[in-house]
């Protein structure tokens, strides 16, 4: 008798104990500066989530990547997608794609190519297994002894829903985690840097000219960190300009906004 079996039902989430998604959301995703500042890896947003819900599953104290066991349902609640075979299937095709997808991390005398995931398991009745790439343990584990490490909110990723806003976002809590912790020292910053380092930094398409790159990578991510990120203030940009042309663009930030 032939089976009757879809890719849906393949899909289809089993009772598993209750996920505690507030305490997973608030989880801090850890990694090396080097992950921010020098890699390049080019995915989603929601695969940009997936990869950082992985990392906050990293305990302080491992010396080794443990499996991670999460269910279909748990990464649609996660990712605030609600319950169905479609949105299952595309995070089971996410995390396919993160499988396969290389991330390079430059250094002064090399370049490092490796995947996110060495593994993803996937059964039948939804679950999810999977190992993150041994490769990328000098980036993930053991950080506090080597320093040099950026750490936010799993919750404040979930939120933002353009690749211009998490990259930014990210270069944001990595520059505010340079100058100590002490908000009478680091409560305002300045990002400066030439347009043409920007345009890198949020790897914008080469085809944008700068007033495209201005308006759908750099203000898009501005407008959507101010409405979603409460501790975060950017105000409008200023500009250096050669003749009609800009040249550097500068970015005030308040950090800790509503603090005591």
């Amino acid at each position: 008798m032939e089976s009757t079996t879809t890719e849906y039902d393949y899909l289809k989430p089993y009772k598993k104990p209750v996920f505690d998604i507030n305490a997973a959301k608030f989880h801090y995703v850890v990694k090396h500066n080097d992950l921010i500042e020098k890699a390049k890896s080019d995915l989603t947003v929601q695969e940009m989530k997936l990869v950082d819900f992985f990392i906050s599953r990293i305990k302080p104290t491992d010396n080794k990547f443990a499996e991670i066991n999460v269910t279909l349902n748990d990464l649609a609640k996660v990712l605030n997608l609600t319950r169905s075979g479609k949105n299952y299937l595309n995070i089971a095709n996410s995390l396919r794609s993160l499988r396969r997808k290389e991330i390079i991390i430059k250094s002064d005398d090399k370049m490092t190519i490796t995947g996110w995931l060495a593994t993803v398991t996937i059964s039948r009745g939804g679950d999810v297994s999977a190992f993150i790439s041994s490769e990328l343990t000098p980036y993930l584990l053991e950080l506090k002894d080597k320093g040099h490490y950026t750490q936010y909110l799993l919750n404040d990723i979930v939120q933002l829903n353009s690749k211009y806003s998490i990259a930014l976002y990210k270069l944001i809590r990595l520059e505010h985690g340079k100058h100590g912790s002490k908000p009478s020292i680091d409560k305002y910053q300045t990002l400066v840097a030439s347009i043409e380092e920007w345009r890198d930094i949020f790897e914008a398409p080469e085809a944008y000219s700068t007033s495209i790159f201005m308006r759908n990578c750099v203000k898009r991510a501005i407008n959507e960190i101010n409405l979603k990120i409460d501790d975060l203030r950017i105000d409008k940009p200023g500009y250096k300009k050669n003749g009609h042309r800009i040249v550097e663009m500068r970015l005030n930030v308040v950090n800790g906004i509503g603090e005591l």
